[in-house]
């Protein structure tokens, strides 16, 4: 009988990885040995971790290929399909998919994406009654309807992807709403940015109070990291607008909501930098963070050329050496912050 080899979880020792290359480096632990290690801690992976993950990737894309088939299907041949056609194939295709989900069990990933698909082949259930009867009302409603309807499937499905789909349907909402009501004038670019802020940071919120709960399925940080992208990001762009206008002689500030998105921006990074750099450890939102602000300084920088007429190229090769600065120092100082967490998991571990 022979003894296999322990798999160590490199979620407990983070910078267990680093110990092993720094004893390489070191000498006292050779190559063959290294390369073991790093196996058995989950840094490199397997044949069978590689074989997973060409089988995961593969029912992802024929997922998606199957929607997109049906999509491009009605799009192709709708003038020649009768009604009852256009409508029993796509419920046929939805029951179908969420009768595969039922069968296969939704804690397997196959059940898990087939109810994705069924979540999807609702929107398309939508789109055709809506080019069918030609209701006249406007897009965001389809999308709110859709959100709707799958909400139960998403709180069942427990499926991060599923998730994406509903949260970028919330948000399309969202931003169709104020277009096609209100439109997007300066009044509305502020209150539009501000509702998608609030509604991503929401999501992103109760994200990390559920996930304190310890749910096998929110251990990846693909999702939460991607709401808080979209939420930094579309704080920022009223944050630049407002200081790309400042100045200006065409400038059309609205005041009140120009202050509060710029609280809110100052409230976002401040909480950024203590929940994920002091609390939670994520080294991606405080990349992001940095950038963020990388970005408003060069954008109140060309500002302050532009109203001073300092143009040409000795202003471009200016511009160039404070991005480069600023983003060697962002880089610095990310590096200390990962070291600082390394020295305190070790002092931990210890």
């Amino acid at each position: 009988m022979t003894n296999q080899p322990t798999r160590v979880d490199s979620n407990a020792a983070p910078d267990l990885p680093e110990r092993l290359f720094s004893a390489a480096r070191t000498g006292g632990l050779a190559f063959p040995a290294l390369q073991r290690a790093l196996r058995q801690v989950g840094y490199t992976r397997s044949l069978a971790d590689w074989a997973t993950f060409l089988n995961t990737l593969q029912l992802y894309l024929g997922a998606l290929l199957l929607v997109s088939g049906v999509f491009f299907f009605f799009a192709y041949n709708w003038s020649d399909l009768h009604h009852f056609a256009k409508f029993g194939l796509v419920q046929a295709g939805i029951v179908g998919a969420a009768g595969l989900a039922h069968y296969l069990g939704l804690d397997k990933l196959s059940g898990k994406v087939s109810l994705t698909v069924a979540a999807l082949l609702v929107g398309v259930l939508l789109a055709v009654y809506g080019q069918f009867y030609q209701t006249g009302a406007d897009s965001y409603l389809l999308f709110l309807l859709w959100s709707l309807l799958i909400v139960g499937w998403v709180l069942i499905g427990k499926f991060q992807p599923l998730w994406f789909v509903f949260i970028a349907l919330c948000n399309v909402t969202a931003f169709l709403f104020f277009e096609q009501t209100q439109g997007l004038s300066d009044d509305g670019f502020y209150q539009v940015t501000e509702l998608l802020f609030l509604l991503n940071a929401g999501f992103l919120l109760l994200w990390e109070i559920a996930r304190r709960r310890t749910m096998d399925w929110m251990e990846n940080r693909s999702l939460p990291n991607v709401m808080g992208l979209v939420a930094l990001v579309v704080i920022t762009f009223p944050v630049a607008f407002t200081i790309m206008q400042i100045g200006s002689q065409y400038a059309s500030i609205d005041g009140a909501h120009a202050i509060i998105t710029a609280l809110l921006y100052a409230a976002t990074i401040t909480a950024i930098f203590i929940i994920y750099g002091r609390i939670k450890h994520d080294l991606f939102m405080l990349t992001i963070a940095m950038f963020s602000l990388i970005a408003l300084f060069i954008t109140a920088m060309i500002q302050v050329l532009e109203t001073a007429n300092l143009d040409g190229p000795i202003a471009l090769i200016v511009m160039g050496l404070v991005v480069v600065g600023l983003a060697g120092l962002a880089i610095n100082l990310l590096q200390r912050i990962s070291n600082s967490w390394e020295t305190t998991s070790r002092g931990t571990t210890t």
